[in-house]
C-alpha cells in the first residue's frame, strides 16, 4: 500500500468556537482532478472511527498552524506558530466534526476574515483513496477546491514519529511495572524478561503434571494393594472362624465318643472340652491312650453312678481311681486336674 498526504481547505463559516466538519463522508476530490483523475478521497465510518479514537485516547491536542508552516519549517527555516488547538473531535453521519480554541491572534484574523479557510491534513491509500489518519490542520485563504497542497511525506516524518511510533500504550506499561515514560527498549526489555519467565513457568508446569501422573499411578497402585489386603484379612477372619467352629464340632464329637465309651467320666468332661479347645490334637492323644472301661460305659448307658464314696486322701472315686491305674496318672494329678476344671 501506498500512501500519500494531502491538505484540504473547508470554509470557516459556521462560526469561532463553534463545532465544524473538517472532514466530509463519503468520496469527495479537489476541482484540479485530485487525488487522480477518476479517483475520489474516501472516508467510511471505520478510519472516521479510527481517526476520532486516536485523538481522543491521546494527550496530545491536534495543532491548528498558519499555511502549514509545521511542515514547512523545515525546509525554509521559519517559525511554526499555533492559530489554535482542536479541543474536541467526533464523528458523525457526514463527517468528521472538531471543536478548535483558537489564539488571540488567530481569532482576531478570522474575525476580520483575514483567514477564511482551514486545511485539514490526512494521509490516504493512493490505490483506493481511502484515507487513513488525520494529522493536523491549517488556517489557509486557498480553497481546496480550486487548488489543492500536496505535501510530501518527508515533511510530516516528525510529527509521525513523535505522535504514532513512540506511543506506548500506558495499560501495558502498568502491567509491565514501567513508568509512563518507559522507552521502547525498556519495553522490549520488560517482555522479553516475561517471556522468559513464562518459559521457566512452562517447564515448571510440565514437571509438576509429570509428578502428578506419578503420584496418582502410585496411589491407585497402592488402593488396589489396600484392597487386596482387606480381602486376605476377612478372608483370614473368616477361615479362623470356621477352623474354631470346626474345631468346637470336633472336641463336642471326641468328647460325647470318650464319655460314650468310658474313656472320659463325667467328672473329666469340663476337663476335656477344654483341653480339646486349647489343643485338639493333645485331646486326641489322650483318648488314644485311656482304655475303654466296658463295665463304666454298660452302667453309665443305664444311667448308674458308682464310685459315690470316697477310697482316700485324695476323694477320687472308685470309678476315677481305675481310670488313674489303667491310665498311669497318679490320683493327686488327677485330683488337681478335677479340681481346676470343675465347675
Amino acid at each position: 500500500m501506498s500512501i500519500k498526504y494531502a491538505a484540504l481547505s473547508f470554509d470557516l463559516t459556521i462560526g469561532v468556537d463553534k463545532a465544524f466538519r473538517i472532514l466530509p463522508m463519503g468520496g469527495f476530490a479537489s476541482n484540479d482532478g485530485r487525488p487522480s483523475p477518476g479517483m475520489q478521497w474516501v472516508l467510511n465510518d471505520g478510519a472516521a472511527a479510527r481517526i476520532v479514537n486516536y485523538w481522543q485516547s491521546v494527550a496530545e491536542l491536534m495543532v491548528i498552524d498558519y499555511e502549514h508552516q509545521t511542515q514547512k519549517s523545515a525546509e525554509n527555516g521559519k517559525p511554526a506558530p499555533a492559530a489554535g488547538w482542536v479541543v474536541h473531535i467526533e464523528s458523525r453521519a457526514d463527517g468528521i466534526y472538531i471543536v478548535p480554541k483558537w489564539t488571540i491572534e488567530a481569532s482576531g484574523y478570522i474575525d476580520r476574515e483575514e483567514y477564511k479557510y482551514i486545511s485539514p491534513v490526512f494521509s490516504y491509500d493512493s490505490k483506493t483513496g481511502e484515507i487513513l489518519m488525520l494529522f493536523m490542520a491549517g488556517l489557509t485563504n486557498t480553497p481546496g477546491l480550486s487548488g489543492l497542497t500536496e505535501l510530501k511525506p518527508e515533511m510530516l516524518k516528525s510529527f509521525l514519529t513523535s505522535q504514532e511510533e513512540n506511543k506506548v500504550d500506558k495499560d501495558l506499561l502498568k502491567s509491565l511495572g514501567l513508568p509512563e515514560n518507559a522507552t521502547q527498549d525498556q519495553v522490549n526489555a520488560a517482555v522479553t524478561q516475561l517471556n522468559t519467565q513464562l518459559s521457566t513457568a512452562d517447564a515448571s508446569v510440565a514437571t509438576l503434571t509429570a509428578e502428578k501422573a506419578s503420584v496418582g499411578a502410585e496411589l491407585a497402585t497402592l488402593k488396589a494393594a489396600d484392597k487386596g489386603v482387606t480381602a486376605v484379612a476377612a478372608l483370614q477372619t473368616q477361615v479362623v472362624a470356621l477352623q474354631a467352629e470346626l474345631n468346637g464340632s470336633k472336641v463336642k464329637s471326641l468328647v460325647d465318643e470318650g464319655m460314650a465309651d468310658g474313656r472320659i467320666l463325667p467328672a473329666m468332661k469340663d476337663w476335656a472340652e477344654s483341653l480339646g479347645r486349647s489343643d485338639v490334637a493333645q485331646l486326641q492323644a489322650f483318648l488314644k491312650n485311656a482304655p475303654k472301661i466296658a463295665a463304666l460305659q454298660s452302667q453309665q448307658s443305664a444311667g448308674m453312678t458308682h464310685g459315690s464314696g470316697t477310697t482316700d486322701a485324695s476323694g477320687l472315686t472308685a470309678d476315677e481311681l481305675a481310670v488313674c491305674h489303667s491310665t498311669g496318672v497318679s490320683p493327686k494329678d488327677f485330683a488337681a486336674a478335677k479340681k481346676e476344671f470343675a465347675v
